[in-house]
């Protein structure tokens, strides 16, 4: 079910900062016992159900309905193999992205799988040479239908290395961008004008790690590159395309974020009261931030996920801790359909019993709920305002105002202007009058919001990236 928050704005609204900052409730965890494995990426369905994929008895995949209990469960490859990145696909199959061991040498190549709804094998890649390790960090559907790729490429000569393919997986070009030992790419994400924008980490002698981002053009070429030097030690990073065209990246403790061009506009480090490790980024309706990740507590505690909320700027808002009396680790994290979030990993059972997926419904976070708008009269005339923000990665508020009563509707349009979603068809009163659209079941691409009203007819571009 389609999630949207209506809201007639008729009341001044006080800012944001001046707000109580409530934090959301767990409504479960699950502990998926059936095989050991080791989650590092997940994400919501279309069908509000959760997919999660890592490493157990080769590619280790569990489907889950929309509480968290199986439906389906598959191994891909043999012992040996894992993955690190999966998306669903425009058609609601799945791909996942990693590695597997192959003869003779049992080294690593990249290893990608195609699948159905139901996870049968569409299609497997296997890239890399026998004699050099070589694995998949991240992997997302382009707005072609085929996919990128980011990871590590020992057998091309680098670390930080991104190839695409078609969507037969066919591989169309490669890209290696740092020599071997100079840094590894961790992340990708296709920007609003078809580039690519690549997190990682670059080695600076002698002994640090620092983030490092690349954005390319549609073919992989690079554009412009930065490094961010106050973030030391990065053994992992993330990376988002943000509502003003620019990005965010986080890794380690570190949460920077660069303008469109690459200029840094900020860089903060993220203090929780312990060691933390930031796994995955989104940015927030309200224009801050969530951050997903673990952290190191004192006995008898571990490890334990960690949910932390900032504001536009990094500064930490809330946290909220989740695990038992165990180490509990959280790699991947998602806004959901009803405004809360979602945190997957592996549950470390302290060797007596094993590793096994982890995962963590919220409930929905009033901030992600709210639209705050200035104070102002009845409008004078039709208007579909721009949505915000845009891009977007789970929901985006789409806003218009109307001077008087009316039969509005109002529809989403893909690039080849077929409807794939009909927000509503009704009467409104006069006022200025917004909604959360959160479209799960879509792909990353472009869209066109579409209001009508009597003769009056405006579209505005949306652009969904995930």
């Amino acid at each position: 079910m389609r999630t949207y928050c209506l809201v007639f704005l008729t009341i001044i609204f006080i800012s944001i900062a001046a707000l109580p900052q409530p934090n959301p409730d767990t409504l479960w965890t699950r502990i998926y016992y059936g095989q050991n494995g080791y989650g590092y990426a997940a994400q919501q369905t279309s069908d509000q159900g959760y997919i999660l994929a890592g490493a157990g008895q080769g590619i280790y995949v569990i489907k889950t309905d929309e509480n968290g209990y199986t439906q389906w469960a598959r191994n891909y490859g043999v012992l040996g193999a894992g993955a690190n990145a999966l998306q669903q696909t425009v058609d609601g199959g799945y791909i996942f992205a990693g590695y597997k061991e192959v003869p003779p040498n049992g080294v690593r190549s990249i290893y990608l799988v195609r699948t159905d709804s139901v996870g049968d094998t569409l299609w497997t890649i296997l890239h890399g040479g026998s004699d050099y390790h070589n694995f998949a960090n991240s992997v997302k559907q382009t707005r072609d239908g085929g996919f990128v790729v980011a990871g590590y490429g020992d057998s091309f000569g680098s670390g930080y290395y991104l190839f695409k393919v078609d969507d037969a997986g066919s591989i169309q070009w490669t890209h290696a961008y740092l020599p071997i030992g100079h840094g590894v790419a961790f992340s990708v994400q296709q920007t609003s004008d078809a580039g690519y924008v690549i997190g990682g980490t670059i080695f600076v002698p002698p002994v640090y790690d620092y983030l490092y981002v690349i954005r390319t053009d549609s073919i992989g070429d690079t554009v412009w590159t930065r490094v961010i030097e106050d973030a030391i030690g990065f053994l992992d990073s993330k990376i988002q395309v943000t509502n003003d065209d620019g990005y965010v990246v986080a890794g380690q403790n570190r949460l920077a974020k660069l303008s469109s061009s690459g200029g840094i506009q900020w860089s903060r480090e993220i203090d929780v009261g312990c060691g933390y490790m930031i796994s995955d980024v989104r940015q927030t309706p309200d224009g801050g931030y969530v951050l997903f990740g673990y952290g190191e507590f004192s006995p008898p505690l571990g490890y334990e996920c960690l949910l932390v909320k900032t504001d536009s700027v990094g500064e930490v808002r809330w946290i909220r801790r989740y695990g038992g009396n165990r180490d509990d680790f959280a790699f991947a994290g998602q806004i959901t359909s009803d405004g809360g979030y979602m945190l997957a990993g592996f549950a470390d059972e302290y060797g007596v019993y094993g590793n096994y997926f982890y995962l963590v419904k919220t409930g929905p976070d009033p901030a992600n709920n709210e639209v705050f708008s200035r104070p102002r009269s009845v409008p004078l005339e039709i208007a579909l305002h721009s949505p915000y923000p845009n891009p977007f990665n789970a929901s985006t508020t789409i806003s218009y105002e109307i001077p008087f009563p009316a039969h509005i509707k109002l529809s989403i349009y893909n690039i080849l202007g077929q409807r794939v979603d009909d927000i509503f068809d009704q009467n409104v009163v006069p006022g200025v009058h917004a909604f959360i659209w959160s479209p799960s079941r879509l792909a990353s691409g472009i869209y066109f919001c579409r209001l009508q009203a009597g003769e009056f007819d405006q579209f505005q571009k949306l652009v969904l990236l995930k």
